[in-house]
């Protein structure tokens, strides 16, 4: 398995513990500190700390006591970090 497929992984199983934790920080906690994240509703967020108190927002609100199991399925297009 490629190094950088191991790699997205492990971000991936980060983010589902997050979810099921309920932690809007963890959930933030992979992504950038300038990172731009638009959610299904295609609400916009801008930075790390956006991220993190829009998720703990929905953990508290209409996501409380909610689950997720996230799957990472081929094929996986490589992104260069410097994009």
């Amino acid at each position: 398995m490629p190094r950088g497929r191991r790699e997205l992984e492990q971000v991936v199983s980060r983010l589902e513990s997050a979810w099921n934790a309920l932690d809007g920080a963890a959930f933030a906690a992979p992504f950038a500190t300038d990172c731009d994240f638009v959610n299904i509703r295609g609400e916009h967020f801008r930075g790390r700390d956006a991220v993190a108190a829009g998720h703990t927002a929905l953990f508290r609100g209409i996501y409380a006591g909610s689950r997720n199991q996230l799957t990472l399925e081929d094929p996986v297009c490589w992104v260069r970090r410097s994009l």
